[in-house]
């Protein structure tokens, strides 16, 4: 029986990671030649940033312009990219899931990939974004993967991968390889001698993107750290202070310890919290931390 004591751990070990994906990216218009009108269309989504989106006069041109097109495939794909342009995410999701029945190119799997990140990535999304990625064999795709399946404490597809870029030659210049192989390796040492799993901590990361997603609060960066003396690996993730007040650090972390306790998660050996980042580059956690 593998013990709840870490003295047999050797190092203090500490990393930490920032996000690198970029949440702003284009829709892909690498549409065949032949679809100009397409084409057309695509850019023309691409006018609608920073929330706006089409009213309902120029929604039904939209629809009109695209049944046009001769190919119901790409019908499918370009109703999904509007739906996700009127943040309408059930209706978006629905006609990529339809146009996947039809083609598992590129540039469909790589805007439903956008598509989800529009409205919020949640532990369901990252295991769709896993999914398509696997599909059309995007490496942009897999190397934001990389980073969002250290995010949400996912050792087994972080491994997978990150095995994958390798040995493709594709790891992004902008992955902090170095900190995340040390992320992993405090992660396998403190799994290896306790009795956390690997699945365990997966749904600690579960639980904190979901509930950031519910909030529409976006973190930076997370931060494991794990000292010898102490029984606990500590989770943190980093909230820019200028988007959350303390006020609301606090709430999220007292629902963050509530969800951990009814998924049976405040008895494992991990101390998770949110913590907002100050503008001295100081960081301040809510006095509660949910497990422990």
């Amino acid at each position: 029986m593998k013990s709840r004591v870490l003295s047999v751990i050797p190092d203090t070990l500490n990393a930490y990671v920032q996000i690198f994906d970029h949440q702003n990216a284009s829709w892909s218009i690498a549409l065949p030649q032949v679809q100009t009108d397409a084409n057309r269309i695509i850019k023309l989504l691409q006018n609608y940033h920073n929330g706006e989106v089409p009213d309902d006069l120029a929604k039904r041109r939209f629809i009109r312009d695209i049944e046009k097109l001769p190919e119901i495939e790409v019908q499918l794909h370009l109703k999904g990219v509007l739906e996700a342009v009127c943040k309408n995410k059930q209706s978006s999701v629905s006609f990529f899931e339809e146009a996947l029945k039809y083609s598992n190119d590129y540039n469909v799997c790589s805007n439903y990939w956008k598509a989800l990140k529009t409205f919020g990535l949640t532990s369901e999304s990252i295991k769709k974004g896993y999914e398509l990625a696997k599909l059309c064999h995007g490496y942009e795709m897999q190397n934001e993967l990389l980073n969002h399946s250290m995010m949400i404490l996912d050792i087994e597809n972080q491994k997978r991968i990150f095995d994958i870029l390798k040995k493709a030659n594709k790891l992004s210049k902008d992955a902090d390889i170095e900190n995340m192989l040390l992320e992993v390796e405090c992660m396998e040492k403190f799994i290896e001698h306790t009795d956390l799993t690997e699945e365990e901590l997966n749904q600690v990361g579960q639980i904190a993107y979901d509930l950031l997603a519910e909030n529409e609060v976006e973190f930076v960066a997370n931060e494991i750290k794990h000292k010898k003396q102490r029984p606990n690996l500590s989770v943190s993730y980093i909230i820019d202070s200028e988007k959350l007040s303390a006020d609301k650090l606090f709430d999220l972390n007292f629902e963050f310890a509530d969800r951990l306790i009814e998924r049976n998660l405040h008895t494992i050996p991990v101390v998770a919290q949110f913590k907002r980042r100050l503008l001295n580059k100081k960081l301040e956690s809510s006095e509660v931390s949910n497990v422990g």
